[in-house]
């Protein structure tokens, strides 16, 4: 601006000085944009009224050149917005005399007035709702409960990430940003964990986001929002609205908070995390993450094994100080075996307890699960394939291995028990394993028309109320004689609550609901567990068509906004994993019309749109192929096309398709 005032006017026609705000980075009109953007993100926003002329104005004259009139500020020009929520005023007058009147009584000068008495009597009331928003807005502390009773080694690494995460910054830096990367099992999430532990009293808020899925994150932030400010939550009407509520309340914190996006190990499938962070440099940030791709978010720090780092300590957790040191040898040879990873020192600490056996004895067994487990890690190690290394192979075979040696506690007398338990298990594995509802399978129990046998685990037992099984496991290990749709609550916490005694679940919960959640690497185990490759669709296709008939169901319409997107992302983790294995079958295929019209209908339920057209879209392409042109099937699969681009307001698509729908009809 300044530059094309000097090539038409001489230096002391033009004040240069006031034009050099108009320069680009000018730091005056940068904080002054900065401080309005501030005003308008709070809760209670400060009201703001534009006034534009109806009247041009002869620039040229007033500089002394020729006569040139222009419109300076027109509506378009003169607003912050033409929506709504900004209040737009017309004056019958040009840009030189806006705000200069003659009398009180001129039309212009009482539209004036008017606006200012109303935004007057409102400023009490505005005032005292932003002080009393301040007030409500709480300190919160949402972490998920998988930590350990206690904390073992790997002290150095943690003293360095807190030193690094509380370094000073300056006003214009950005948060401190730390990467904890490392193979699934090493502990990583325990790691972030202690620091939640270590950062609770000095911090505004401590936050828990599973960054598994951009659905999962979702998901967490709306958790976030209910606990920030629950009278504000009634006004966010969608996820959208949710998470910028949680970014626009951090951004105006002063004092310090931590969060952690736990798991972000697929960046290629959710690049654009870095618009779930806060902007505000006040706090700091913990990703955990299996992929080394993730350093570039922020500085790296790599998780050590336990070897000589609390791994002894770890697996004798629960001996005394005298049994520890008549241990130590064995102790230290079982963690050298072990890798030093943390989650298979867990699961070996867990079976030598239940089992109530000596240090020797737990090597002697795990030599021989491990020789099954080499059979089929070789075969394919899924997510491990990928990994560089022959050393990092060994990691996962000591982890399946104590898992598989978990995993023969939870049922020994009774094979179809345990095959059922198996099967259940299996298809958890393929959902979205940080949080995993009772409510899908009390659902898929009472709507499917065929309930998978498995199932069977959760229906009550005729001649057996559930406080029998409540107090006596055993007891839930009969196959018995079922009741036709008897969801049995306390057998299904029987059953969980074992599984998580030999660690085989991560976490269990009672709170809002019956719930559990699975290690990323049991995950893996349990997927890999099946060495068909078909047998391991066939339990993923499980997996969706119990998913399926939950979301066609009206329950899926009722239920609380953030089971909701517990449901997205299952789906999404379902769809995911039907192209990983490289199955035989796709959404959109015939066999899967049932889960993909669910699918599909949720979808658009929950107005995403995109989605639901994706997978219509689909359907219809394979039913053009193979139906008949005047079949139903067809024309229904058109139906559900066209409302998707209906949605979108992709009208003539969607005319299009309707137009030939009605045509064929005619025919039949």
């Amino acid at each position: 601006m300044l530059e094309a005032a000097r090539k038409e006017y001489q230096e002391d026609e033009m004040q240069a000085e006031v034009l050099k705000i108009l320069q680009p980075g000018n730091e005056f009109l940068q904080e002054v944009v900065d401080q309005f953007g501030k005003m308008r993100r709070q809760a209670n926003k400060a009201q703001v009224a534009c006034f534009y002329e109806l009247k041009s104005s002869n620039v040229g004259k007033i500089v002394g050149k020729e006569n040139r009139t222009r419109f300076l500020v027109s509506e378009s020009s003169g607003c912050l917005d033409l929506s709504d929520a900004t209040s737009k005023f017309s004056l019958s007058r040009n840009h030189f005399n806006m705000n200069k009147f003659g009398k009180p009584t001129e039309e212009d000068f009482e539209t004036v007035r008017e606006v200012v008495e109303k935004m007057a009597g409102a400023a009490h009331g505005l005032v005292l709702a932003r002080s009393q928003s301040k007030e409500s807005t709480p300190k919160f502390y949402h972490v998920p409960h998988i930590a350990v009773s206690r904390f073992f080694g790997r002290q150095e690494l943690v003293e360095e990430l807190q030193a690094f995460l509380l370094q000073p910054r300056r006003q214009d830096d950005k948060s401190n940003v730390a990467v904890l990367q490392a193979l699934g099992g090493q502990g990583k999430s325990q790691i972030a964990l202690e620091l939640c532990r270590r950062f609770r009293k000095n911090c505004r808020a401590i936050g828990w986001l599973d960054a598994t899925s951009k659905a999962t994150i979702e998901r967490s932030f709306e958790r976030i929002a209910e606990e920030l400010n629950r009278p504000a939550l009634r006004l966010l009407k969608d996820t959208e609205s949710k998470i910028r509520f949680v970014l626009d309340t951090m951004r105006e914190w002063e004092e310090q908070w931590l969060m952690v996006y736990d798991n972000f190990d697929y960046p290629e499938h959710f690049p654009d995390i870095r618009t779930f962070l806060p902007d505000n440099n006040q706090g700091a940030i913990i990703f955990t993450s299996r992929n080394e791709a993730t350093k570039v978010l922020g500085r790296l720090f790599r998780d050590p094994s336990m070897i000589n780092d609390g791994g002894v300590e770890l697996l004798l957790r629960d001996m005394s100080v005298e049994e520890i040191d008549s241990n130590r040898a064995d102790a230290e040879e079982i963690v050298q075996r072990l890798g030093g990873l943390a989650l298979a020192i867990e699961q070996a600490a867990a079976y030598i307890a239940f089992n109530h056996m000596s240090l020797p004895e737990f090597m002697s067994e795990y030599e021989k699960k491990k020789a099954r487990v080499l059979r089929y890690t070789r075969e394919d190690l899924w997510e491990y394939q990928k990994l560089r290394n022959g050393s990092d192979q060994n990691y996962a075979v000591s982890a399946f291995t104590t898992l598989e040696m978990s995993y023969e506690q939870i049922e020994r007398q009774n094979e179809t028990q345990k095959s059922y338990i198996a099967r259940f298990l299996g298809t958890a594995a393929f959902l979205e394993s940080s949080h995993i509802g009772s409510y899908l399978y009390e659902t898929y129990l009472a709507e499917a028309p065929d309930p998978f046998p498995w199932l069977n685990l959760f229906r009550r037992v005729e001649n057996h109320s559930d406080e029998e099984f409540d107090s006596d496991t055993t007891q839930a290990s009969s196959v018995g004689t079922y009741q036709p749709v008897d969801w049995s609550a306390s057998q299904f916490w029987s059953l969980i609550e074992r599984l998580n005694r030999v660690s085989l679940l991560q976490s269990i919960s009672k709170k809002p609901t019956v719930w559990f959640s699975i290690h990323p690497v049991i995950r893996d185990w349990l997927q890999l567990r099946e060495k068909s490759r078909l047998e391991r669709e066939n339990i993923l296709l499980e997996a969706i068509n119990l998913l399926g008939v939950v979301v066609g169901s009206s329950f899926a319409d009722i239920v609380e906004s953030y089971t909701k997107q517990e449901l997205l992302a299952h789906m999404e983790v379902c769809q995911f994993n039907l192209r990983y294995i490289g199955a035989t079958k796709a959404f959109g295929c015939a066999e899967l019309r049932y889960e993909t019209n669910a699918f599909g209908g949720f979808y658009d339920r929950q107005e995403k749109y995109h989605r639901s057209q994706d997978l219509w879209e689909a359907l219809w392409e394979n039913d053009r192929k193979n139906l008949k042109e005047t079949d139903p099937i067809l024309l229904r699969s058109m139906a559900n096309l066209a409302l998707a681009f209906r949605n979108q307001q992709r009208l003539r698509e969607a005319e299009l398709l309707e137009v030939q729908i009605v045509k064929t009809r005619k025919k039949v």
